[in-house]
């Protein structure tokens, strides 16, 4: 029975995003080693999408894909202290992010989560979201009365100008589009999966795929160190320090009158790590609903008609996403379409004869959740491939988890923002559509890549327009 209450009834038009065709069998060996780099999406099987655990086996390592909620919860959530962050994504994360909070496990990952965790708080949001609305106020100013925009690089503006001022009180150093293509180019680049990555090779082993990283990680790292210049240039001359995380870092971490250049470094990489992460995963799911909301005109004349009627005046900005609940739904949806993390991979450190009886899970083996795949199974999702933010109306959160629906990932290590990503969503697209009309410029579809985060494989080029009223 389809959670979401089966088949439809309506006779509206649909839209259904481009989704990538399941393989009959496994691919070659080289071709599963390209397509690791390019988009592994391309490398899913019938039989991941159909059975609930698949096992496969590569370079003599064991895998196991979840398909099924239940199962993913076990390893997730409830055996979260067994199953840890994997050396793949160590390899990964390390030459970008250092020591930031994505890349370590253990003791040090608790410590610094539970600082972190202190800023994405409801009394942070509802001071956040002022800036939100800021900086997509700014944005519309900067276009005027028209223009043609890439959407994907225009949001992502909007996002890291948010980032960088709401949890380090500061804009970006380099200027911001120079700084969107550096953040932007690392995930592209950088966070895919080398061979020397699968064979577990050191850092210093060049990666043939990652040889255009190089520029981009440098530029990443000017950009978090001269943020924590500024921060102790402002403390040396006795400037009011405000209260943010980068106070909060600095008060963890500095041990004397100023940071050691371990400390320094340690206070870097969580800078790093937080400015990629605070505005790529907004900025994603901004575009990818936009860009489903002008290929399906019936979806985007419901969120124009919802965001005309100004149920949202008068709310306070974090109280938003109920206000404008079709908005929202559109979010939702296009996150479970296209979540911005397709798997999460986890690595076992113990035995465990528990969660899969039949395979007995032994130390080393890796468990990934196929969100891609759960995301679109039949019997959860009716017309699961098919964009329609009316299924998540009314809906619990209880039920929606039921469904298999984890855009931001599970368990301890899911996404520290899910709420911060949500708020910013809402009151960024509300404030652009209020603003502007789009019309989508190219007819091509755009097809989701698989690079670091599911990110479009070309620019989506729209014109904005603005409205008579504004």
């Amino acid at each position: 029975m389809a959670s979401d209450g089966g088949e439809f009834q309506d006779e509206q038009p649909r839209f259904a995003p481009f989704s990538y065709e399941p393989l009959e069998a496994d691919a070659p060996f080289l071709k599963a080693l390209y397509y690791l780099s390019k988009n592994p999406i391309e490398l899913l099987t019938r039989e991941l999408y159909e059975n609930a655990v698949s096992e496969k086996t590569f370079l003599g390592r064991r895998a196991f894909f979840l398909n099924e909620p239940e199962l993913t919860k076990y390893f997730f959530v409830d055996r979260s202290d067994v199953y840890t962050i994997d050396p793949v994504r160590k390899l990964l994360l390390k030459p970008g992010f250092g020591s930031g909070l994505a890349s370590i496990d253990g003791a040090a990952w608790e410590e610094n989560r539970a600082l972190t965790r202190r800023y994405f708080k409801s009394d942070r949001l509802a001071g956040y979201a002022g800036t939100f609305l800021k900086s997509a106020e700014d944005a519309c100013r900067e276009i005027g009365r028209e223009a043609e925009i890439d959407l994907q690089r225009f949001l992502s503006r909007i996002g890291l100008r948010s980032a960088i001022a709401c949890l380090f009180s500061s804009e970006a150093p380099f200027g911001i589009d120079r700084s969107v293509e550096a953040f932007n180019d690392v995930m592209k680049y950088h966070m895919t999966v080398d061979a020397a990555d699968v064979f577990l090779l050191p850092h210093f082993v060049p990666r043939f795929w990652k040889r255009n990283a190089a520029r981009p990680l440098r530029t990443c790292h000017r950009i978090a160190r001269a943020v924590v210049d500024a921060r102790i240039a402002a403390m040396r001359d006795g400037g009011a320090v405000p209260d943010d995380l980068l106070s909060a870092y600095f008060a963890k971490w500095v041990s004397g009158d100023k940071p050691t250049p371990a400390e320094r470094q340690h206070i870097q990489d969580n800078v790093g790590t937080m400015l990629g992460a605070g505005f790529e995963t907004t900025s994603l799911t901004m575009t990818w609903t936009l860009y489903f909301l002008l290929r399906c005109p019936t979806a985007g004349a419901k969120v124009d008609e919802e965001i005309a009627a100004a149920p949202h005046r008068g709310q306070p900005l974090t109280q938003w996403t109920k206000a404008l609940p079709y908005t929202t739904a559109a979010l939702m949806e296009a996150l479970r379409v296209y979540p911005i993390l397709p798997a999460i991979v986890r690595y076992a450190t113990q035995e465990d004869g528990a969660g899969l009886p039949e395979a007995h899970i032994k130390p080393g083996d890796f468990i990934v959740a196929n969100l891609w795949t759960q995301h679109r199974d039949e019997t959860r999702w009716a017309d699961a491939r098919t964009f329609r933010p009316e299924r998540f109306l009314d809906r619990t959160d209880a039920v929606i988890r039921q469904g298999g629906y984890y855009p931001f990932g599970i368990g301890p290590r899911g996404c520290i923002g899910a709420q911060f990503a949500m708020i910013e969503a809402v009151i960024v697209l509300t404030t652009l559509l209020e603003t502007f009309e789009m019309k989508l410029l190219a007819s091509d579809e755009v097809r989701p890549q698989w690079r670091g985060t599911l990110r479009p494989d070309r620019p989506i080029p729209v014109r904005l327009r603005r409205r008579a009223i504004h």
